[in-house]
Parts: structure tokens; C-alpha cells; sequence
């Protein structure tokens, strides 16, 4: 038996089905008919709760030692509502899923039935993880084979993205234009991807203290790209680092030399790199 909140009784099932979705709670996987609904870890944790519960409200303290496993704050659980909402096409305003119960948390609002998981289904969920692998490895080829990280295969829910600020680390003046320029640059470049959705940071000098689980609690952060600008004699050496904020641990990391001196050309360059540095590690993370 499925024990949902308020000590609720549910059969020991492994599909859900609530409107026009299914959740495969074996596979850890949401489908719209035949078409699997991409969703991050979190976001399905989430889901997954909300279905477990059968409509009945699921308190803030629940879903965050349930979803999060450690307590997080109210507006981190409503950024990740207001994520799952937009990956499941619904509207706060009018919605037909997630209902925001004032005092009580969130519950589901369609009607949820669990089924029992049948050979039938399981072979049917096996043929179409096998349809959507062979779909994404020709989708990546496309994409390496393209070279242009504008083409991008954006998936139904965008990840919440953080540009911490490029430390400057040196006496020479033009580390920090250089720092300041790729900020500006990377902002703008970021913000030209659907799947991307920036999260604006607080500005002043305690913008470089946050760390990853602050970033991923606080601020609903999943990603964050952290940079620095290191003088060292003629050449400077500037690294770039991507974060998983929600399991705090390194996706990634990359050096650029270059030589002393600044212009613009070689700040459109490095954005440039780190652009598609960035894009190509969010495509294998995904």
C-alpha cells in the first residue's frame, strides 16, 4: 500500500492517470497519450506527490521533506509549482491540475485513477523508452553535426538558470572590463535560449557568497555557471564552472587562455565558447 498525506490509503499501484496525463511511477516517467512529458527530478517528485495524495492538500513542511528532503522555503516550493505548471500547459488563474489550497499548500484538482501495471503496459512503456532513446540520439547527432548552439532542442520545461558574476582576479584593469563585458555579453546570450529561464540574482558584494545549496534553496536555482578572470604575466586564463545546484556537485568545467590584452573581439569570441561549452553540457545533462 501507498500511504499519502494525512495517512491516506492507495493501492499498490504503478500507474496514475489524472486528466489527460499518466504518471509510471516504476519508470519515474509522465505521458500525454504516447508522448513522454520531459520533467527534471525535482519537478517529477513533485508531480509524483501531489498524484500520490488523490486530491487531498499536500502542506508546504510535506512537500519539502518529500520533494526536497530537507526543509525548504515557501516561494522555492512555488517556483517549482509555477515549473511544473508550465510543463503540464496549465494556468495558476484557471487551473485544471495544480490548485493553490490558501493555508494548506497545493493538491491536485483532476481526479486521479491508479491501475495496476499490466505486462501489457509495461511492454508498451519499454517500446516507447526505446522510441524516445533512438529519437534523442538522432536529435544529438543533428545537433553536434550542426555546430550552432542556437539549435538547440528545447524541452517542454525550461531549466532554471543562474550567471553568477565573473570574478575579476588581478590588478590589471582590463580583467575587469573583460569580466564585466562577458557578463553582459553571456546575460544577453543565455536569454536568447527557450530552455533557459534566467534567474536574476541580487547585486553588491555579497553576490559571489552564495553556494550551490543556498542558489538551489533560496532561489529555485537548478544550474548556475560560475566564472573567473585569472592575470598571469602576458596571459590570462579565464575558467568557467557549471553547477547542479540541487545535488550541489560539478557538471563541468573549462579553461580558456588568452592573450594579455583587452578588446571586444576577444570578448565576443570567449562568449561564444562558453556558450556552446554551456549548451553542450546541458544537452548530455538532459
Amino acid at each position: 500500500m501507498i500511504n499519502g498525506e494525512n495517512g491516506q490509503s492507495m493501492p499498490n499501484c504503478q500507474i496514475a492517470s489524472f486528466g489527460e496525463f499518466r504518471i509510471d511511477f516504476s519508470q519515474q516517467s509522465v505521458w500525454r497519450g504516447r508522448q513522454r512529458v520531459e520533467l527534471s527530478h525535482l519537478s517529477y517528485r513533485l508531480l509524483a506527490e501531489l498524484v500520490r495524495s488523490a486530491s487531498k492538500p499536500v502542506s508546504i513542511k510535506v512537500l519539502s521533506e518529500r520533494v526536497w528532503q530537507t526543509q525548504v522555503t515557501g516561494d522555492t516550493v512555488k517556483q517549482r509549482v509555477k515549473t511544473l505548471r508550465r510543463a503540464l500547459g496549465d494556468d495558476a488563474n484557471s487551473p485544471r491540475y495544480i490548485e493553490n489550497v490558501r493555508g494548506h499548500g497545493y493538491r491536485l484538482v483532476s481526479a486521479v485513477d491508479f491501475h495496476a501495471n499490466t505486462a501489457d503496459s509495461k511492454a508498451k512503456s519499454f517500446t516507447w523508452r526505446w522510441v524516445g532513446a533512438g529519437l534523442m540520439v538522432v536529435l544529438a547527432l543533428l545537433f553536434i553535426l550542426k555546430n550552432n548552439w542556437y539549435s538547440e532542442l528545447a524541452s517542454n520545461e525550461a531549466v532554471r538558470f543562474a550567471l553568477m558574476p565573473i570574478k575579476p582576479i588581478g590588478s590589471k584593469n582590463w580583467t575587469e572590463a573583460l569580466a564585466a563585458g562577458l557578463d553582459a555579453e553571456l546575460k544577453n546570450a543565455f536569454g536568447q535560449l527557450s530552455r533557459l529561464e534566467l534567474v536574476s540574482m541580487p547585486l553588491g558584494n555579497d553576490q559571489f557568497k552564495f553556494d550551490a545549496e543556498t542558489l538551489s534553496r533560496q532561489f529555485g536555482v537548478e544550474i548556475a555557471l560560475t566564472g573567473a578572470v585569472r592575470y598571469d604575466l602576458e596571459h590570462s586564463r579565464v575558467v568557467f564552472e557549471l553547477i547542479d545546484c540541487n545535488n550541489q556537485s560539478q557538471i563541468a568545467a573549462r579553461a580558456f587562455d588568452l592573450e594579455a590584452g583587452f578588446d571586444l573581439e576577444k570578448q565576443k569570441k570567449l562568449t561564444i565558447a562558453v556558450a556552446d561549452f554551456v549548451s553542450e553540457q546541458l544537452a548530455l545533462a538532459r
